[in-house]
């Protein structure tokens, strides 16, 4: 006797393959940016020298000539020393603040992990409930045999929690090596992607088409009711 059974549209959708996430790249190290500045500087003081020199050539030993002299060089050596820190400290605050905007990113990368994760495990506590509710999913019909072959997870039941790397996090490697990343943000990135790729208290299931062959003790009428 054959029996046709109706069955209704799935009323809960299985977790589906992992998520890539893309990590915005890390700013670049500004070990770069401070080269030049101490050449920059020099400039205003070997201008000041040479026209020292030129002072004391064309006008020998005049002592007015001199002071003038001397104080054209503690002008250019103020203003030299007075450039140097002035980029240096445009270079730290540049550098500072693209280390503040990238660090914002990543918190709010964080928070967005963190709502992600917990809808992945209301969907999957939808799917794969504790063994405590099975009763009241049982007295829903319509979650009865609600899974069909085709399905991913058809023939997977759950045996337990753990964690679970759903979100594959990637943080872009270093392509120019002549302008490398800054290490300090780079190393903050892929903590965070080693972090949050991962969901913890995540229902794990066990893929029972993967496996031809079982040994179930009993006799056939068992083995059927197993299956």
């Amino acid at each position: 006797m054959k029996y046709l059974v109706h069955r209704p549209v799935r009323a809960s959708q299985p977790l589906g393959p992992p998520t890539a996430v893309q990590v915005a790249s890390p700013p670049q190290s500004p070990d770069g940016a401070t080269g030049g500045v101490p050449i920059q500087a020099l400039l205003p003081i070997l201008g000041s020298v040479s026209s020292l020199v030129m002072i004391t050539v064309a006008r020998g030993s005049n002592p007015i000539f001199m002071v003038v002299g001397a104080l054209i060089f503690v002008v250019a050596l103020v203003s030299g020393l007075a450039m140097s820190f002035t980029q240096r400290s445009r270079a730290a605050r540049t550098r500072r603040i693209s280390r503040e905007r990238y660090l914002d990113y990543l918190e709010d990368l964080r928070d967005s992990q963190r709502e992600a994760a917990r809808a992945v495990r209301a969907q999957a506590v939808t799917t794969n409930p504790d063994p405590v509710l099975l009763p009241q999913i049982v007295a829903d019909q319509a979650r009865v045999w609600e899974r069909r072959p085709q399905d991913d997870d058809f023939l997977q039941p759950r045996f337990g929690v753990g964690v679970i790397n759903r979100f594959d996090l990637e943080v872009p490697a270093e392509q120019n090596p002549i302008q490398p990343l800054d290490p300090l943000m780079l190393a903050e990135a892929r903590q965070v992607a080693a972090a949050y790729s991962l969901v913890d208290l995540l229902e794990v299931g066990f893929i029972v088409s993967r496996y031809n062959n079982g040994l179930c003790p009993g006799t056939e009428r068992r083995h059927r009711l197993f299956l």
